[in-house]
């Protein structure tokens, strides 16, 4: 029984050490272009459609079509990281206060300042209350 203690001891012990070092080499963050930071929005806002261009100019436009499925408006702050082709972060827009309105599909759309910006992530959180 000793043993048997000492072993699911040890085994335990030795699961649950750090992980190696490249051992996910495609995290969920690199994944995805929106991150919802307020866990309470996450079954509420969708994204419908997503779509990049490389505008004459050389900037990436970014848009994306959000749905809030509740049946309540949402308020949020919106950002977006622009990221080059290695995902070195290369612009970041401001967080400027965004409605969801109930039950309908919104379009968001940026533009990069730099011309080297090759990715993106929509950064969404909750709104900051006015005070």
């Amino acid at each position: 029984m000793k043993n048997i203690i000492m072993a699911a001891l040890a085994l335990s012990l030795f699961a649950c050490g750090p992980a190696k070092v490249g051992s996910n080499p495609s995290p969920i963050q690199n994944e995805q272009h929106l991150l919802l930071l307020d866990r309470a929005y996450k079954p509420y806002l969708k994204v419908v459609s997503e779509k990049t261009r490389r505008l004459e100019s050389g900037q990436l436009e970014v848009i994306m079509e959000i749905q809030n499925k509740r049946n309540k408006d949402l308020w949020a702050d919106i950002q977006v990281v622009f990221k080059d082709s290695d995902g070195v972060e290369v612009d970041k827009t401001n967080w400027e206060p965004k409605m969801f309105h109930r039950r309908e599909v919104t379009t968001f759309k940026k533009i990069s300042l730099p011309v080297t910006a090759a990715d993106y992530r929509v950064v969404i959180r909750k709104a900051k209350s006015e005070s």
